[in-house]
């Protein structure tokens, strides 16, 4: 498992953290010289970081840096997304480039090496963006202002975008993951069934965005009271439920929980 942490305290450093999942040993590098503002995973193993001084780094799969360049985009950067070859594509909106309500893209390659800036979208949707990848190659761009959009698909290295496909409309408002081997997909929902419980299932879809069925899984108690969270699925086909036991004794003096609990099923989905 490969991430960064978050600091508890505003003084508190961020760290690239790794741990070991046979052995369990975890191992911290040492701090970035700028804040890490964007992370995405590796679809291919490791992740995608861009630091505050508009670095892009890749990491492999144990936390050691695989290659790094700055990113020239007109912009600050709004998402960034690595497809299942491991190609990233960075996004920027509202870059002087194209013109101030545009989407401006830039490509880079698994090896680290960069295309040219490219028009990505002629208007800029409201929101937040989240880049999910495709199977095989490829990313589609999700927004969220309030519930969650599809605005876009990307063809992997290619400079320009096209509307995302009409199944994605179906559930929009669910996480999207890829299935192990590329398989097709995976589309959790979570629902508060009252009394503190969430009922969570998982939608699998083909790579063209067919139904294949849901999996239900066992309603569980929500403890902490917050909202239901969905189910994630990591890259080896374990699911993983968020339970949420928080007991009062293991709160800080604020009243913020500090550890979570978990249900998993491993290699479920392999």
């Amino acid at each position: 498992m490969l991430g960064i942490t978050d600091p508890i305290r505003d003084d508190s450093p961020q760290w690239l953290l790794f741990v070991d999942g046979p052995t369990g040993h975890a191992r911290q590098q040492p701090n970035e010289a700028a804040e890490i503002l964007l992370t995405s995973v590796d679809p291919t193993g490791g992740l995608r970081a861009v630091l505050a001084d508009g670095t892009l780094k890749a990491y492999d799969v144990r936390g050691e840096t695989r290659w790094s360049l700055p990113v020239s985009l007109s912009a600050p950067l709004s998402a960034v997304g690595v497809d299942a070859r491991g190609h990233t594509l960075v996004l920027a909106v509202g870059d002087t480039r194209f013109g101030p309500s545009t989407v401006e893209g830039l490509w880079v390659d698994s090896d680290g090496q960069p295309g040219q800036p490219f028009l990505a979208l002629a208007q800029a949707p409201a929101g937040s963006y989240e880049l999910m990848p495709q199977v095989n190659e490829g990313l589609f761009l999700a927004v969220n202002h309030g519930t969650r959009t599809w605005a876009a698909a990307f063809e992997s290295l290619k400079p320009e975008g096209s509307p995302a496909p009409e199944w994605l409309a179906r559930g929009a408002e669910r996480p999207l993951q890829l299935l192990p081997g590329g398989r097709g997909y995976f589309r959790p929902s979570a629902t508060d069934t009252g009394n503190w419980k969430c009922k969570r299932e998982a939608e699998l879809l083909s790579p063209t965005g067919a139904s294949c069925g849901t999996l239900p899984f066992l309603t569980s108690p929500n403890g902490d009271g917050s909202a239901c969270k969905h189910l994630m699925l990591g890259a080896d086909g374990t699911v993983v439920e968020p339970v949420g036991n928080i007991e009062p004794e293991w709160a800080d003096r604020e009243g913020h929980p500090v550890y979570c609990s978990v249900r998993y099923w491993p290699r479920l989905l392999q």
